[in-house]
C-alpha cells in the first residue's frame, strides 16, 4: 500500500488493473499443483525437504496476502481511476452499478463455480 501509488504512476493503467488477476492465477495454479500432485512433486523435486502439502499451505498463505495487497493497492485504485472522465451523474450511477451488481454477480458466480467443482 505504501508503494502502490508510486508503482501505479510508473506502469500503465491496464497493467495495474491486470496485476491482481495475474497474481491470483499464478499462486492459485501453484497451490493446486502442490495440493493435487503431491506424489509426483516428490519424484520431480527430490531435494524438497518439506512435504508438498506444507508447501501448498504456504503458497495458499501467499495467495491470500498478495491477492489482497494487490487488490487494495492496484485494482481498487484503477477501478476508481476509470470513473474520473465521467460527469457526476454517470460517475455515481456507474459506481453504484459496478459495486452493487458487480459484487453480487461476482459472489454468486464464484459460488456457482465452487458448486460445480464440488459436484
Amino acid at each position: 500500500m505504501l508503494f502502490g501509488s508510486y508503482i501505479l504512476s510508473k506502469i500503465s493503467w491496464k497493467i495495474a488493473a491486470l496485476l491482481t488477476p495475474i497474481i491470483i492465477l499464478i499462486t492459485g495454479v501453484a497451490f493446486f499443483v502442490f495440493s493435487i500432485y503431491q506424489m509426483e512433486i516428490v519424484e520431480v523435486i527430490p531435494f524438497l525437504t518439506l512435504a508438498p502439502i506444507v508447501v501448498a499451505v504456504f503458497i495458499g498463505l501467499m495467495q491470500n496476502i498478495l491477492g489482497k495487497a494487490t487488490k487494495y493497492a492496484f485494482f481498487d485504485a484503477t477501478k476508481e481511476i476509470a470513473y474520473i472522465p465521467l460527469d457526476e451523474s454517470l460517475k455515481s450511477k456507474g459506481k453504484a452499478a459496478a459495486d452493487v451488481i458487480g459484487g453480487r454477480l461476482g459472489k454468486s458466480g464464484g459460488a456457482l463455480i465452487q458448486q460445480f467443482l464440488l459436484i
